[in-house]
Parts: structure tokens; sequence; C-alpha cells
């Protein structure tokens, strides 16, 4: 998988098809040992870039990935922005891994959004996973169809558990995105 490309032939109907691909092990996607790619953004604790020695479980493709060691609640990673054609999905496909602390009680979620910017300030919820313990690399994908042309990206954040604790929920780990559309113009 590439770092992140974008495909460039012109669409049928207006605008131009794109693909994103990430899957961390490009050192030069972060500038001066930035934890994110470029163009990424988060709120929270930092996500960070890391192998498995360091997380303890070996990443989905390649070496990398990004995580959490030990997630708190309303932690939230930013994908880049995109300028996309109304009308017109954008998907995002993602592998995620939530194997929890040392019970069932540290456990965290994820639900996952649509954004005009990088932030959740009028973000659509696309999708959920619930918490629980994810102890294997699991596939999520959404659509999100925007109404208008504009910046769209997507948002990952951290969800409370059912027994409402708010730290040491142990690891989060995301790899191996896609995310593809429409661009405007």
């Amino acid at each position: 998988i590439a770092a992140c490309g974008f495909l460039a032939a012109p669409a049928a109907f207006g605008g131009t098809p794109y693909e994103l691909e990430y899957n961390f092990d490009v050192a030069s996607d972060f500038p001066d040992g930035a934890n994110l790619p470029q163009g990424w953004a988060q709120q929270g604790s930092p996500f960070r870039r890391a192998g498995g020695e360091y997380f303890g479980t070996p990443a989905h493709s390649g070496d990398f990935y990004i995580g959490l060691s030990s997630a708190k609640f309303d932690e939230v990673v930013f994908t880049p922005t995109v300028n996309t054609a109304a009308g017109k999905p954008c998907t995002i496909e993602f592998q995620y891994i939530l194997p929890g602390g040392s019970s069932f009680v540290y456990t965290t979620g994820l639900k996952v959004y649509a954004c005009t910017s990088q932030s959740l300030d009028g973000a659509v919820e696309i999708g959920e996973v619930k918490a629980a313990q994810i102890a294997s690399w699991t596939r999520f994908e959404a659509t999100f169809t925007p109404e208008t042309d504009g910046e769209v990206c997507f948002a990952i954040a951290t969800q409370e558990n059912d027994y409402h604790l708010t730290t040491n929920c142990g690891l989060v780990g995301l790899d191996s995105f896609f995310i593809s559309g429409t661009r405007f113009g």
C-alpha cells in the first residue's frame, strides 16, 4: 500500500476522482518527527506513529500504525480535508484494533464522522464501533455523500463504554486507511 496517492482521471459527470491511502510506513510523511502525517490533525492525547514493538501488537500492513497506548474518551484524529463534489459519495475504510485494558471494563469504542473542517463542530456521524475488546485487526467502512461542494474530512473519535470509565482503556490502533471520492472543480 502506498503512503498517499491521488487518482487523476477525469470523472464522467464533472470533478476528478481521488484516492488516498495511508499505512503510516513512509517516514517522510511525518515532517520533523510529527505524530501524524502531514495534513492530519488531532484533539486530546496525541495519537502517535509507532511500530508493533511499541504498542505490543503488530501493524495491520507494513511496520507502523497510529495509535494510543492508554486511550481516554473523546480523543479525535482527523484525516486531511479534500475539496469534494456535492452529490458524489466519499468513502473511508480503515483497520482498527481495540484490545482494551486489563479487564472488560477497560474498553473503548469509536465513532466516525464526516466533517467540513478538522473540527467536530457540525460533524455528521456516519458509523460506530461499540466498546468491546477487539484483539485482532477489524475492517471499518462508511460512505458519506455531501449535499454541497466543499471541504470534507473524516474524524475518528474514541467513545466511553457502559462503565463510564474515563482513562486507561487500552490500545486504540488505526491502520490501512483508504479514502475515496470525487474532487470538486
